[in-house]
């Protein structure tokens, strides 16, 4: 047959997960299936062409494939309702605990010192483009950005890196649609954002967007490699990156001055959406904990005639009276999130 004119469509695909035993162990998707925005997953075996000096000609005579790299990225809305398994194995740590409310569960998520073992951490996803399907085995979240802009929904961009990839005809995914809606910052019972030298002492404030990003530094270099494989030997995180970007309408020297005087600051957000959870009336949220952060930049520029808006940058470090450096908080209607 001619090749492209059977095309298939983007609004076919879908996608799901389920969590492996260990790196290398492929599991069958058959539940967890999510709504996205967008993916890039992918395959690549390094092309290495190989010459050395022969007294023959400029052109190279050897092909090899070297090493196998996977991974790509999710993007994705964020709802109350499903697709939290990625920040939980992001971070590593997360419990769930029912609240006052009949059928309203508090979950947090927290992150965990030691590194997470494959069997907590390590996914299939697979993906239906069209009528053909793409199992990526050994997934781990190597970054995990959730994104605010103003009249927009909440957004997840996950970066996902793995150990091998196969298609497979003979998955079967279902429809992931929920007709729940997202986080949507226009749509919010309540937005807060606050901020203070501590979490037990802040302020709120107004802001234009936020991000917030964890990156686990996941080490795929060769230390990670060894030799008779193309593939990962071991998938591990390094030291943890947390960091945070703020934008403001620029109005006082306040961040400013913490910024040149390397002022300790908390960050909290808290997103309230307008569902409920359970029969209490309990209002599905999440909220967002960042105890311990310095402003690493605060740079105050006119870009056109409106007005000055400043994107602060943050580090968020560990907090030795919380012992954490972030926490998210989740309150909807699910008793765990497996």
């Amino acid at each position: 047959m001619v090749i492209g004119n059977t095309f298939q469509y983007g609004f076919s695909g879908r996608m799901g997960y389920a969590v492996q035993t260990s790196l290398t162990a492929r599991e069958s998707v058959t539940t967890a299936n999510i709504e996205f925005l967008n993916e890039s997953l992918n395959a690549e075996k390094e092309p290495l062409y190989v010459s050395s000096m022969r007294g023959v000609s400029r052109s190279k005579h050897t092909r090899l494939q070297g090493n196998m790299n996977v991974g790509g990225s999710i993007e994705t809305y964020v709802y109350h309702t499903h697709g939290w398994q990625f920040l939980k194995y992001c971070l590593g740590g997360q419990t769930s605990t029912i609240i006052g409310a009949t059928n309203a569960y508090t979950h947090t998520f927290y992150p965990t010192e030691t590194i997470p073992s494959d069997t907590l951490t390590a996914l299939t996803v697979c993906v239906q483009r069209g009528e053909t399907y793409w199992d990526y085995i050994g997934c781990k979240v190597n970054q995990y950005t959730l994104r605010a802009e103003a009249g927009m929904p909440l957004v997840a961009s996950i970066d996902l890196i793995g150990y091998d990839a196969v298609n497979d005809s003979s998955t079967a995914l279902t429809d992931g649609y929920t007709d729940t809606s997202p986080f949507h910052m226009a749509g919010l019972n309540t937005f807060i954002a606050s901020y203070g030298d501590s979490l037990s002492n802040l302020s709120t404030t107004t802001i234009t967007r936020f991000e917030v990003s964890i990156n686990n530094n996941l080490i795929t270099d060769g230390s990670a490699r060894q030799l008779g494989s193309n593939k990962l030997g071991v998938l591990q995180g390094n030291m943890r990156d947390i960091d945070v970007t703020i934008q403001q309408r620029f109005d006082t020297t306040t961040n400013w001055d913490d910024f040149i005087a390397g002022t300790r600051k908390a960050w909290q957000f808290e997103l309230r959406h307008p569902n409920t959870a359970g029969t209490g009336g309990t209002q599905c949220a999440l909220m967002i904990k960042l105890p311990h952060c310095y402003y690493d930049g605060a740079p105050v520029n006119i870009s056109g005639e409106g007005p000055i808006l400043v994107d602060y940058t943050l580090k968020a470090i560990y907090d030795s009276t919380t012992a954490y450096d972030i926490n998210m908080v989740l309150v909807n209607t699910q008793t765990t999130i497996a």
